[in-house]
């Protein structure tokens, strides 16, 4: 086609020569065989990526289009996944029976062939290896596709109880709002795939609205499930959305739930703030308070051992005029005791002095004489 165009292109230009003729047409014609040539390129490369046999050179046999791989149970969810990732791919034909086997003598065969065995390899990938091992030997992929749907998409009453039970006992706990709602919705899902709302099946197709209504019930069910097993703080919203008629939908029941979720945690925040701040003032004052008791203890010890004898009558001598002795036992009337240290000021320590370097110096006052008859008396005692 290129070729053809440049040819074209080439007997416009000779023509031109020929004729002497350099019109404004020509010009055009010629600027026009130039573009055309990219712009069919383009379009061809489009048709060849929309087409289902292409493949890009980047295709991976080895490629597992999906995870988790297909077990006994989860069909569902597995088959949903895959259909997904062949239609991405532009091969889900091969698998549905839409793009039909051609014969081994059509020129279109070995494309088909290649295509099939790619789209096999990424089934056998995607499965189970005791699942893989049951289909090993099927050649066509819609054979493997059928094969899979009637062995796992049965469906299985038992499964359905149990999901049932797991949608019964699903509870928030210690979950967040997203993560409880994430779990919750998964069981619906897995539930819904299993027991779809059947459709209509009148002939011709009835007007009325019986499917939409089975299908809100079913939708205000899950709603009623996901309030049930919320956590006590959110009873307010409990009580409010099963007042409310018409119910809201799931999307906005869960904004609400997140809403409360953000309160809650705002004032946790705030309270455990204030507890940490309390905390700190108390342990700055009552350190202080202890340091004023004992700062109080110790003035009271003091006042008690100097005001000892506050509640006492204190002796006063009439002689010297000074307080704590009589004048019975005056030294300036009678004289110091020997061993005297003038200016030693403690009363009681003089007396257990004196006491001690003479015993018999208390008595002076006693026998009536003076202390240096007394020291006398005891010299000749002793002589």
């Amino acid at each position: 086609m290129v070729s053809e165009l440049r040819r074209s292109y080439a007997a416009v230009v000779t023509t031109e020569s020929q004729n002497g003729e350099g019109t404004s047409t020509g010009q055009q014609a010629g600027a026009a065989s130039n573009q055309n040539p990219m712009n069919q390129s383009a379009m061809q490369r489009s048709d060849e990526v929309d087409e289902p046999m292409y493949l890009h050179f980047s295709e991976n046999p080895n490629l597992a289009l999906v995870s988790p791989p297909l077990t006994e149970i989860n069909y569902a969810s597995w088959s949903r996944a895959m259909k997904i990732a062949l239609e991405v791919k532009n091969k889900f034909g091969f698998v549905d029976g839409t793009i039909v086997k051609p014969g081994v003598d059509d020129p279109r065969y070995p494309v088909w062939k290649r295509c099939n065995n790619i789209v096999c390899s990424w089934i056998f990938k995607s499965l189970s290896s005791t699942i893989a091992e049951r289909v090993l030997y099927f050649e066509i992929a819609a054979d493997i596709w059928n094969v899979l749907q009637k062995r796992y998409s049965q469906v299985d009453p038992h499964r359905i109880a149990e999901i049932q039970n797991e949608i019964y006992k699903c509870t928030q706990g210690n979950l967040s709002i997203n993560e409880y709602f994430t779990k919750s919705n998964a069981l619906w899902v897995q539930l819904k795939a299993m027991r779809p709302v059947p459709a209509c099946e009148c002939v011709p197709r009835c007007s009325c609205t019986l499917m939409s209504k089975i299908q809100k019930e079913k939708e205000e069910d899950q709603i009623i499930r996901f309030l049930e097993g919320l956590n006590e703080e959110y009873e307010n919203i409990k009580a409010g959305i099963l007042v409310m008629d018409p119910m809201p939908i799931m999307e906005k029941v869960l904004n609400m739930a997140l809403k409360m979720e953000r309160k809650l945690k705002s004032s946790i925040n705030l309270k455990s703030i204030d507890l940490t701040q309390a905390n700190a003032i108390q342990n700055v004052v009552i350190p202080s308070t202890d340091e004023h008791s004992v700062v109080a203890a110790g003035i009271s010890n003091n006042k008690k051992k100097f005001n000892g004898n506050s509640g006492k009558n204190i002796p006063n001598c009439t002689f010297c005029g000074r307080t704590g002795h009589t004048v019975d036992k005056c030294y300036k009337k009678h004289g110091f005791p020997p061993g005297w240290v003038a200016g030693y000021k403690t009363k009681n320590k003089q007396t257990q002095d004196a006491q001690q370097f003479n015993p018999s110096v208390s008595q002076v006052s006693d026998t009536g004489l003076s202390a240096e008859q007394f020291q006398k008396l005891l010299t000749l005692l002793q002589g």
